[in-house]
């Protein structure tokens, strides 16, 4: 993810456009605590672009044809 906000915090809208998972689903991991890491303030959440790069490369497989 590039050109987000100044200090690397992205919106829920953001993520879920990065992400390309609905904004429900995200609350609903965050309700029970999977997903990516995330910032509470207040009611207002957000995500750290450098948290929702990692999560995702950490969900990463790797097929039979594409192992080193």
């Amino acid at each position: 993810m590039e050109g987000g906000e100044k200090n690397g915090l992205v919106s829920v809208d953001k993520a879920e456009r990065f992400l390309g998972i609905k904004k429900g689903t995200l609350a609903n991991w965050r309700y029970h605590g999977r997903g990516p890491a995330y910032y509470k303030v207040g009611r207002r959440v957000f995500y750290a672009e450098k948290d929702l790069n990692n999560w995702l490369k950490a969900t990463r497989v790797l097929t039979a044809d594409c192992r080193d």
